[in-house]
């Protein structure tokens, strides 16, 4: 009983973790945002590209610092059971709650920037995780991205001179390929006529 109470109490801390991630409210970052760029059109792997997009991006400068740059990609078109990792060329800075240094931004009223749904339900209990040398925040989306309400991501740099990619990875399905299910069925097959055979000696 005390194993399953830690493990429901660590549960419960890592899912608080992620929701404490998602910000409602951008005027933390400031209620002037400048934008350094607004809808860059990106790849999978982050690169500028010509629509459709796989994510659309855009950076501003937080108003309330003026030094800190915010990093913004939102999720474009349906897409399930991916990882998306916002890599910065500068460790990312402390949090200073309720100023997260990487997160997803949820809509409110009065959003200035990119925002979307709250993703926390969409995502695997743990995620979002921050590499150890501070630079790679990495966010496991296990269900799924609607295009009609996509998420949107973010990282902090501490200045301009830094910059974050994003990049997206497909997971690994758990569901076999259509080729590997002949060969299961044919080996279930195999199984039974093994086993008939075997029951026909018998008697």
């Amino acid at each position: 009983m005390k194993i399953c109470a830690l493990v429901f109490l660590a549960l419960a801390m890592s899912g608080a973790a992620t929701a404490g991630r998602v910000q409602t409210d951008d005027g933390d970052y400031g209620e002037a945002p400048t934008f350094l760029y607004q809808n860059e059109c990106l790849s999978i792997n982050g690169a500028v590209v010509a629509p459709p997009c796989a994510m659309t991006g855009e950076a501003f400068v937080d108003s309330d610092t003026e030094t800190y740059v915010v990093y913004d990609f939102m999720i474009d078109g349906d897409r399930s059971n991916f990882t998306l990792a916002l890599t910065g060329t500068e460790a990312f800075p402390a949090d200073d709650p309720p100023r997260w240094a990487y997160g997803a931004f949820a809509c409110d009223l009065s959003s200035d920037v990119q925002c979307g749904a709250d993703p926390t339900l969409q995502l695997a209990v743990g995620s979002p995780t921050l590499s150890a040398d501070g630079m790679t925040a990495t966010f496991d989306v296990t269900g799924t991205n609607s295009g009609a309400t996509p998420f949107v991501f973010f990282a902090v740099e501490p200045d301009d001179s830094g910059t974050v990619t994003a990049r997206i990875t497909e997971n690994a399905s758990s569901t076999p390929e259509p080729g590997s299910l002949s060969l299961v069925f044919g080996a279930g097959l195999a199984v039974v006529a093994f086993g008939r055979r075997r029951l026909a000696k018998a008697l």
